[in-house]
């Protein structure tokens, strides 16, 4: 070893020795950028933050990212155990650093919300526990800031490729809206949902879940369509998932975000034909309210991220088949990247895999409004949710084949779908929607016709909505099968609109200034699931919604596997292989471990072919009332001083008992088979020095 690099190691003991004592954040640098510390997302990558506020004795470390809003820690990390750990292994692991568990759930058994004593150092622990090769991610839970999806102060040519041998002719329901004013009718045409209902009008049975700040529980038209007894509000941990109360001297801006729970509610299941309001896309649909934010500025806080975990986890434990998110991460108005979060991604995979009875619930988000890039998002990279960009109508001749201009685009988008946007005349500027009735939202009535309800925030539940339509129509339709029949039901379209001038094929993309910063233009791909190519675009995904091709497709059988293309491998891109059963070539070849593999699929070896188990290991865990004993020293460790109960969510979970809890010393070590318990001490990250205390 070299002389310089003797000296370099001593230096970093020193500074390590330094950093302990004195609790000072030592400096990262990536990729130009100053950081202090970090944690490992589930693939293995370093999500870096930065220190604003050191922990103290008595209080949690403040971190940012990339210049994100101030987030505080709280003492608790989210782990997910790998299903290979035993729950005898698992106690002892929690036991040996001294972590006390507050949250875990049967139904999802290997995920895990652990307490620690101040002191310690979240980000330090986390990398430990990843390191230990127990765990498929652990990450620090922190406090969370989202902002809502819509830009609802927005005043200021079909198909013919149909197999079916005759259109139907389109239903025109008896809403004010719809047969009154054009602002209730022509997302629905642009979608064709007009045609669809004549094929369905939705089943209660099917639910979307409306993740958001509450929702009108009276509105005369929700009412009926809210399923009794779903609703939970997280952010006063009761059963009252309605809307914020106020009164009519608030704020009108206020009174406009107070409605966007309700407004999102209606684009997506208002009830239609009715003769009163407007049609939403699935007329019959349930209706699972769900507060999630609290907010009245646009943007707001939960109390951490397992809440988030914890909102979309109910969702799915009530019976959604879809779960609608129009709102984003805090960062996006300033198009700096988010980092990748293991809680939605661990809510994620729970809703995939036990969502409808095991069919999975799909998720819907709203891929955000501030022009930016949703590479950004790094949770928006997952081919198991739906990203939404905006559509506009497109009534200017010089502005057809555009997105709307807020709205984000890139290579996560999946559909687009209509929302409006400012710089189209009225009433094409936005969606009429459902509003908190008598006055109290941002009309003067029940619903929001006057400033219109655009951003992607609206886009997302025409996505939710037609979704929940086809389901009605198909309810045995498998996740990748609805997910599969969205996109080509979108991409069966895109010539004929293309041909129509309603999409351009080189798309520009404009900002509020009309400076052109970029294009979007088609390319092939595959789907993910099937060995199906289709091209997509990153303004508008796989192309525009198609709710009636969506339903007929469901109903036809057109939404499962694809006809025979295949009879040996050689038939097949050079990057597949035969699948001999199906007659599909398999996107997936050669997979050698199941890392290899979308989420919840397995690695058969052998073939090389990546699977969904039919039934997936039911690894054995802890009772959440299991005491943990106290240190080996007899010590007692004082109460974290955070709320016991983290969450209080009805059902679901039942927290742990107060106990004491052991201090955690252990030897030096790091990795451990799958059936030790690894000695493990607080990993030195960053410059291999100690970073918070």
């Amino acid at each position: 070893m070299s002389k310089s690099a003797v000296l370099f190691i001593i230096i970093l003991t020193v500074l390590s020795t330094y950093a302990a004592e004195t609790s000072i954040s030592v400096d990262i640098v990536r990729n130009g950028l100053h950081f202090d510390t970090f944690y490992y997302d589930h693939n293995g990558y370093p999500q870096y933050f930065k220190v604003v506020e050191k922990g103290t004795a008595k209080s949690w470390p403040v971190v940012t990212f990339y210049g994100s809003r101030p987030m505080r820690l709280n003492g608790t990390v989210g782990i997910q155990f790998k299903k290979s750990v035993s729950a005898e292994k698992r106690t002892q692991f929690l036991e040996k650093l001294g972590l006390r568990t507050v949250y875990n759930d049967p139904a999802d058994p290997d995920y895990y919300l652990v307490r620690m004593n101040y002191g310690k150092d979240p980000f330090q622990l986390s990398v430990s526990i990843h390191n230990s090769g127990l765990v498929n991610w652990a990450q620090p839970d922190m406090e969370a800031h989202f902002e809502l999806a819509g830009d609802i102060d927005a005043e200021t040519a079909d198909d013919d490729t149909d197999s079916i041998a005759e259109m139907p002719d389109p239903v025109t329901p008896d809403d004010t809206w719809y047969t009154q004013y054009a602002v209730g009718k022509w997302h629905h045409e642009k979608v064709r949902s007009n045609y669809a209902w004549a094929l369905h009008q939705g089943d209660p049975s099917i639910k979307i879940a409306i993740i958001d700040n509450g929702v009108d529980l009276e509105h005369e038209d929700l009412k009926d369509n809210i399923s009794a007894g779903s609703g939970w509000n997280f952010v006063d941990e009761n059963s009252n998932a309605s809307f914020k109360p106020h009164t009519t001297t608030t704020a009108y801006q206020t009174r406009i975000l107070l409605a966007h729970g309700t407004m999102v509610a209606g684009v997506a299941a208002a009830i239609g034909n009715n003769s009163k309001g407007i049609a939403g896309i699935c007329w019959n649909c349930g209706i699972i309210p769900v507060r999630f934010l609290d907010m009245d500025t646009g943007s707001g806080a939960v109390d951490t991220f397992h809440k988030t975990y914890l909102a979309l986890k109910y969702a799915v434990d009530q019976g959604a088949s879809v779960i609608n998110n129009s709102w984003v991460w805090w960062n996006q108005g300033t198009c700096n990247s988010v980092p990748f979060n293991s809680f939605v991604e661990q809510a994620v995979q729970y809703a995939v895999k036990n969502g409808r009875g095991g069919l999975g619930t799909i998720m819907v988000w709203a891929a955000g409004n501030n022009f930016c890039d949703t590479a950004n998002v790094k949770n928006f990279d997952n081919d198991h949710i739906v990203v939404v960009s905006a559509l506009r109508h497109n009534t200017l001749d010089n502005l057809k084949g555009y997105k709307a201009t807020y709205s984000n685009y890139g290579n996560a988008v999946d559909v687009s779908a209509p929302a409006g946007d400012p710089d189209d005349s009225s009433p094409y500027n936005g969606l009429s929607a459902t509003d908190i009735s008598g006055g109290l939202g941002s009309d003067s009535g029940h619903y929001e016709t006057t400033i219109k309800f655009a951003g992607t925030s609206a886009a997302a539940p025409v996505v939710s909505g037609a979704i929940g339509l086809m389901l009605s129509a198909n309810p045995d339709l498998k996740f990748f099968e609805a997910l599969h029949c969205l996109k080509k039901a979108a991409a069966s379209g895109v010539d004929a609109r293309i041909a129509a001038g309603d999409i351009v094929e080189g798309h520009n993309i404009i900002n509020s200034d009309r400076q052109v910063i970029g294009q979007c233009s088609w390319t092939d791909i595959l789907d993910p699931y099937f060995g199906v190519t289709m091209r997509h675009n990153s303004c508008f995904g796989y192309g525009y919604l198609d709710v009636y091709e969506m339903v007929r497709m469901a109903i036809s059988g057109e939404c499962t596997y694809e006809a025979p293309v295949c009879a040996k491998d050689e038939d097949c891109p050079e990057d597949q292989f035969c699948d001999t059963e199906s007659g599909l070539c398999i996107l997936e070849k050669g997979c050698k471990v199941d890392e290899d593999c979308l989420t919840y699929q397995k690695c058969d070896v052998e073939s090389g072919l990546c699977y969904f188990p039919e039934d997936p290991d039911n690894t054995q865990v802890p009772d959440n009332n299991t005491d943990i004993p106290d240190s080996d020293d007899g010590t007692a460790y004082p109460d974290n001083e955070i709320n016991d109960e983290i969450s209080t969510v009805p059902d679901n979970n039942t927290p742990d008992e107060e106990s004491d809890q052991g201090n955690g010393a252990t030897d030096d070590g790091i990795k451990a088979d799958d059936n030790e318990i690894p000695d493990i001490e607080e990993e030195q990250i960053g410059c291999g020095c100690t970073l918070i205390h």
